[in-house]
């Protein structure tokens, strides 16, 4: 993952053990497929977002959230960038 260190290694938490959990989340919630999505979506569709804020903050939970953006689709591309001190 980009060679940066996982917050969670800090923590003496399993990055494995991450990634498992978000496995089982999405399988439980999505399963193998969304057929809301499948409906409504084209498969070959993309899309783009920003978070913004609109003043200083400090965000828990990235890394996590990107594993699970990962598990949905491992194309996804997520861009950090950080604020000008």
């Amino acid at each position: 993952m980009n060679g940066r260190v996982e917050p969670w290694a800090i923590l003496d938490i399993d990055p494995e053990r991450v990634r498992r959990i978000v496995r089982l989340a999405v399988e439980e919630d999505v399963g193998a497929r969304d057929a809301t999505t499948e409906a409504t979506v084209d498969a070959d569709a993309r899309a783009t977002g920003v978070f913004v804020a609109r003043q200083p903050l400090v965000i828990a939970g990235l890394d996590v959230a990107l594993e699970v953006f990962q598990v949905v689709d491992p194309k996804i591309e997520w861009e950090t960038p950080r604020a000008a001190s």
